[in-house]
């Protein structure tokens, strides 16, 4: 069953901003996250999740 949940997950990078670091624990439960850094603008995240979801936390981080 987890297979099936991997081969429709994508792979993606995004800079979660400082001001947004209440949003780390939704992307640990939403997605696997590969590895992190931090740098001046926030935390990178190099991560693996459902391309819908990831969309969503994409438009999140846009538009506020």
């Amino acid at each position: 069953m987890i297979a099936c949940f991997e081969t429709a997950m994508v792979e993606d990078r995004l800079t979660l901003p400082y001001a947004k670091q209440g949003l780390f624990g939704v992307v640990y439960e939403n997605a696997r996250v590969l590895a992190e850094g931090l740098e001046a603008d926030g935390r990178i995240m190099q991560m693996r999740g459902l391309q819908g979801w990831i969309a969503r936390l994409h438009n999140i981080l846009s538009t506020t």
